[in-house]
């Protein structure tokens, strides 16, 4: 005898690498680039067809030398962004409003190249993103009757103490 179970599985998969270019006005003429760091990354994944659109944003901190080198000061951009990305479906699911979504950042937003001209800063990021799409399925389990069922002894465990 055979019974159905409703769970919920991952019944479609995305991935994709992404490497935007950015402009960003200085408050100074910087003279260097110090470092940039990206943080307070945030994803919002919503159905678009048959697609998932990632809509995002991060702050870019750019720390930089100015006045001859002699000081230094760190100016911060918000960056939103919305990327689309492609998801695989496994045979027969189905991908509507009631699935799930889930990303996962497989390499956070990261500065691979830099351009400074003046206090004109080019940079371009990159960054890593997967989709896992989570719906109900159903699996058939073998069930036995409770006559043909083993029955099993009570163990008794003596503690040690």
């Amino acid at each position: 005898m055979y019974e159905e179970i409703v769970t919920k599985a991952i019944i479609g998969k995305g991935k994709k690498s992404f490497r935007n270019k950015y402009e960003f006005s200085l408050s100074e003429e910087s003279n260097d680039i110090l470092g940039i760091y990206i943080m307070n990354h945030k994803v919002n994944p919503v159905k678009e067809n048959d697609k998932v659109r990632i809509n995002g944003s991060f702050d870019t901190n750019i720390w930089y030398t100015f006045d001859n080198n002699t000081k230094t000061k760190v100016d911060t951009q918000r960056i939103n962004y919305s990327e689309l990305i492609d998801v695989e479906l496994k045979e027969n699911a189905i991908f509507n409003e009631k699935s799930e979504i889930e990303v996962e950042i497989i390499k956070k937003p990261t500065a691979m190249t830099v351009d400074n001209i003046k206090n004109i800063l080019k940079y371009e990021i990159e960054k890593v993103l997967s989709i896992d799409i989570i719906g109900n399925t159903k699996v058939k389990v073998k069930t036995i009757e409770e006559s043909e069922s083993e029955e099993i002894d009570d163990i008794n465990v003596d503690y040690l103490g």
